[in-house]
């Protein structure tokens, strides 16, 4: 570890790797991933960082069952569950859960922990019907209109499932830009849950990326003009209710998860206009910096999708974009959105001090050295 510390050329006070923002710095890339993968917020030194690393990816020794890459098992009372990760600090496939079967709490609380580590879970051959998907995600949330809130335009609306079909007569839609869901309405959707029914015989692929590392990963000056900072969000005609008007919403540049006390860059280019109160210019500027950072592929994770896959993800700590290069295939999915039950937690918001709680919190109940290996890529912690 010193290696990498001496090719940076330096380090900040507490040893800790840094983003760095220059190819002659390690840090560039890996600085937001390693912070990304900390979990408990408490700032670990560059060596302490890297044994965590180190015990978590040590575990992945066992071949899986439908990849190439490799897995961790965990056993969940008589069920043997296999995480295969798909990027060092987002994405894994849980292999080894019948979803058609109703779960019990312990197996809701492993996949929900995971989830939050992890910020988006796969699963394959999960042939569930309409009401199967619905009793799944019902699991970890409110269940929501298509665009997530029940409440739409002050009434209050019945569960919509979105059915996402695309082929040579209708185009795929605008989900080729990076994008949270519906970051555009007042209280977004928690979480999506996307069933593929029909995948295409090639393309359509679906990226994510980690939003904790495209925060960690901007420079300081970026950092610290959005800190306290707005920006604008705005959905399409697509989007629009019976007001015929493009939604529309204020939300900070800078989002507090509030289960992880995480910070995230709560800005995407698909949804994300302008920062509030900026000439535009500057606004541009910055956005632009916001850009590089969630293209970056250390950050990212991409599932092929087959007949029977499920892609959980947190829209608090990830964007994602669907490969419009498919046609003119057919693609056909249905999408869940999950809202928070705690309806506290359904805006957006960025409260520093929040994070800092969360940390102290997270380190009266820290994981010792031989569990590190259970977390994110492994077991979820059990803390």
């Amino acid at each position: 570890m010193n290696d990498m510390i001496d090719m940076r050329g330096r380090t900040d006070p507490s040893g800790r790797l840094e983003p760095g923002h220059g190819p002659e710095k390690l840090g560039r890339c890996f600085g937001p991933v390693a912070s990304s993968r900390e979990l408990s917020l408490i700032p670990l030194s560059a060596a302490a960082l890297a044994a965590k690393i180190r015990g978590e990816d040590s575990a992945l020794t066992e071949p899986s069952p439908a990849r190439a890459g490799s897995c961790a098992s965990v056993q969940l009372d008589s069920v043997t569950i296999r995480l295969e990760p798909v990027s060092p600090s987002i994405g894994t496939v849980v292999h080894g859960l019948d979803l058609k079967q109703p779960l019990d709490q312990a197996t809701v609380s492993f996949l929900r922990e995971l989830w939050l580590a992890r910020k988006v879970i796969y699963f394959r051959n999960q042939h569930l019907t309409r009401e199967e998907h619905i009793r799944f995600s019902g699991y970890f949330g409110a269940l929501g209109t298509k665009f997530g809130e029940p409440l739409v335009d002050g009434e209050e609306r019945k569960l919509e499932v979105g059915e996402l079909t695309s082929d040579s007569t209708k185009a795929a839609g605008s989900a080729d830009q990076w994008h949270s869901d519906a970051s555009w309405a007042e209280r977004p959707p928690m979480g999506s849950i996307l069933l593929c029914k029909q995948p295409a015989p090639v393309g359509g692929d679906t990226l994510w990326t980690d939003a904790y590392a495209m925060y960690e990963g901007l420079s300081p000056s970026v950092k610290s003009k959005l800190q306290g900072a707005s920006c604008l969000h705005q959905g399409y005609p697509v989007h629009r209710g019976p007001n015929d008007v493009d939604p529309s919403s204020v939300h900070p540049a800078l989002r507090t998860h509030p289960e992880t006390g995480r910070t995230a860059l709560y800005v995407s280019p698909l949804f994300t206009k302008a920062v509030v109160g900026l000439p535009k210019e500057e606004s541009d500027a910055i956005l632009m910096q916001c850009w590089l950072s969630v293209n970056r592929p250390e950050y990212q994770s991409r599932f092929r999708w087959e007949v029977g896959s499920i892609a959980m993800w947190d829209n608090r700590s990830c964007l994602h974009y669907a490969c419009g290069d498919w046609w003119p295939h057919t693609r056909k999915m249905e999408r869940i959105c999950v809202v928070d039950f705690d309806e506290a937690a359904k805006r957006p918001f960025y409260r520093p001090s929040q994070a800092i709680l969360s940390a102290e919190a997270a380190f009266n109940k820290a994981p010792t050295a031989d569990t590190w290996e259970h977390i994110a890529t492994g077991a979820p912690s059990k803390l």
